[in-house]
């Protein structure tokens, strides 16, 4: 146990602890802070924790046969500015715009967490005090155990070292378990019972999932808070109460044994104290010796000795059950302090952890009335850091003689605009095709209603959905239409048999029309008919001016269906004249 103490206590492992608490808690500082610990991590490879730790040094070395892109960049320069605009924005697919400013404040309205925020400096100040507090009476209690075998200065410095590691240990812990625990709580409040529907990223247009098609009723209905949660937030699984049990456990250990090792040293010094009253009186504070030793013990008479004895007892055991009290009351505030600090990080890290993506929401937030506010009092800085890196990188590249570019990072978060208006289209795209896929006029309905409630498409947006609808639609026809053609080809039994099914997916097909938003299925003409006609008319003129007619009143997918019909009526009538021998009665 001895030389255990002694290298414990040693002046090298002493330093080697206070070192690792300071960098320890550094490193704890820069992961409250994404960007923060980005531009910390960006040209430093050996920071652990990190996906960009050293990615300076590797696009410095990039080769120089980049091509410079539209907006100035040459590709490593693109790959930095779209790291600093990932974590600026908080999500790889999302841009550091004004809309994106609008998602974020709705994924925390969404997700609940408008009233969490990081802890504020008054709770990180009375937490480090807290933390103070407790390592000195940790300390004082370490202090005499580790003079037994070292000297009591080295125990004292060696006591205040290990005493502050175990109350910052301990704080870290249940810091880390009141925010697991807050995550699993908080999902389960808000989740309820309701699984992961549609992932939804915070750079994802937030209003998607506000209705949904209820299957019972066949209408479009609200969709519930908890699904619209769960569908923003992965479920935490149990951890955070295992957790919060096991650090519960490590603490209330430590705080016991503590507090019965200060009582066993309370008793034990009061007990040394009252045996050195008894048998030596009670030294005075002005002379420094015990009023009873100014006669002689042995010329006193036996009766007063027996009183001075009785006398010296009742003065020791009154002042040792004083040192008791005295003592068992500093246990019991340690024993407070104990559990005061650790509730305290607990309930810090409780009440200002976010769930899912909500810190990235609140950093791209900051709880700013608008986006113009927030640029100039938050991301201005930012800007102004990722332009010098951007700089120093060119500065790099340059002596290695690579090409370099000339574009600015605040003209790519601009260029962020034209990206999002294109995920926009991509978004109309993808609406048209869900649309598409209704099986009847009533589906379809359907699913124009939720995509209308879900993406607040514009009187614009809303045209150009209809023609994609249209496109859409008019291609499936034109699938439906090909695979009876080819089975006509190979079946030729008769006009009559093979033009009813062909007059039936004539009849049938229909478009989205531009000018109904709430109903956009219509009836076209149907496409045979119009073949028919024009094969009835007597010469090129009238066909040429029906033809231009059509290309002028259909859309051009449905002309190139009527084109493609034609050819096949023309097919089907000549195989008709070519075995018409064989379809006479």
């Amino acid at each position: 146990m001895h030389s255990i103490i002694s290298i414990l206590t040693s002046l090298p492992v002493l330093i080697s602890v206070l070192a690792s608490l300071v960098l320890g808690s550094f490193y704890f500082w820069l992961r409250a802070d994404n960007f923060r610990f980005t531009s910390f991590a960006y040209k430093r490879p050996w920071v652990p924790g990190n996906d960009h730790s050293g990615e300076f040094q590797r696009l410095s070395k990039e080769s120089g046969d980049s091509v410079v892109d539209e907006n100035g960049l040459v590709h490593a320069e693109g790959t930095l500015c779209q790291t600093f605009k990932a974590v600026i924005a908080g999500s790889s697919n999302a841009e550091v715009t004004a809309e994106q400013f609008n998602r974020a404040k709705s994924y925390l309205k969404i997700t609940q967490q408008n009233d969490v925020h990081p802890p504020s400096m008054l709770a990180r100040v009375g937490l480090f005090v807290l933390i103070l507090a407790e390592s000195v009476g940790t300390g004082y209690v370490l202090a005499p155990w580790l003079s037994n075998d070292i000297t009591p200065a080295r125990a004292d410095m060696a006591a205040a070292v290990l005493a502050l590691a175990v109350a910052i240990v301990l704080a870290i812990m249940t810091h880390v378990a009141g925010a697991e625990a807050a995550k699993f709580f908080h999902y389960r409040k808000r989740a309820g019972s309701e699984g992961l529907g549609l992932p939804i990223d915070l750079g994802d247009d937030q209003d998607q999932d506000a209705f949904y098609i209820d299957p019972n009723t066949g209408t479009v209905k609200q969709n519930p808070l908890p699904r619209r949660f769960a569908n923003r937030v992965d479920d935490p699984g149990a951890w955070g109460p295992v957790l919060l049990a096991i650090v519960t456990g490590v603490v209330v250990t430590i705080m016991v044994v503590i507090f019965v090792h200060r009582v066993a040293g309370v008793e034990s010094e009061a007990t040394k104290q009252i045996v050195s009253m008894e048998a030596n009186g009670v030294a005075d504070s002005g002379s420094g010796s015990s009023p009873f030793d100014t006669a002689s013990s042995s010329s006193l008479p036996p009766d007063v000795v027996a009183a001075q004895q009785q006398t010296r007892r009742t003065v020791a055991e009154s002042l040792g059950g004083d040192y008791k009290t005295q003592g068992m009351t500093a246990s019991i505030m340690l024993a407070l302090i104990y559990l005061v600090t650790q509730f305290t990080a607990f309930i810090v890290a409780f009440k200002s952890t976010f769930s899912g993506q909500g810190e990235a929401a609140y950093s791209f937030t900051r709880n700013q009335p608008s986006f113009d506010t927030f640029r100039a009092k938050f991301l201005m800085p930012k800007i102004a850091r990722a332009e010098s890196f951007l700089t120093q990188l060119r500065d790099a590249r340059k002596k290695k003689s690579h090409r370099i570019g000339t574009g600015r990072f605040e003209d790519f978060l601009k260029s962020g605009e034209a990206r999002e208006a294109s995920a926009r289209d991509n978004l109309i795209t993808r609406a048209a095709a869900e649309i598409s896929t209704g099986k009847t006029d009533d589906d379809r309905e359907l699913q124009w209603e939720l995509a209308l409630k879900n993406y607040n498409f514009s009187s614009e947006e809303q045209t150009i959905l209809v023609q994609k609808c249209e496109e859409a639609h008019v291609k499936k026809d034109r699938i439906r239409l090909r695979e009876r053609t080819h089975d006509a080809s190979l079946n030729p039994v008769g006009a009559a048999s093979v033009m009813a099914p062909v007059a039936a997916a004539g009849a049938s097909s229909h478009t989205v029309a531009a000018g109904n938003a709430s109903s956009p299925v219509v009836d076209t003409p149907a496409i045979d008919e119009l073949a028919r006609d024009f094969l009835k008319l007597p010469d090129k003129q009238a066909k040429t001016e029906f033809l231009a007619k059509q290309q002028g009143t259909l859309s051009e997918a449905n002309f190139q269906l009527l084109a493609e019909e034609i050819k096949r009526q023309k097919e089907l009538a000549k195989a008709t004249e070519k075995y018409g021998d064989l379809l006479e009665d």
